[in-house]
């Protein structure tokens, strides 16, 4: 019988546009790619994250691209 890797989990909070805050726990991989201030698209369900996709220029904001 296999082990399974201990893999570490992050809890996030993100700003959303209304000024709340919502908090969210992501495994390392998505947390690596995040920095502080970033700018982009949340995508999750109910308190689940699912992902998050950031945006490259300012213009990027106005569109509209799913994970």
């Amino acid at each position: 019988m296999q082990s399974e890797a201990h893999v570490p989990w992050f809890r996030v909070v993100f700003e959303m546009t209304d000024g709340s805050l919502m908090e969210f726990q992501m495994q390392q991989g998505d947390f690596r790619e995040l920095e502080k201030g970033d700018r982009g698209m949340l995508t999750y369900q109910g308190n689940r994250y699912i992902c998050y996709q950031k945006y490259k220029f300012k213009s990027e904001a106005q569109e509209e691209e799913k994970c």
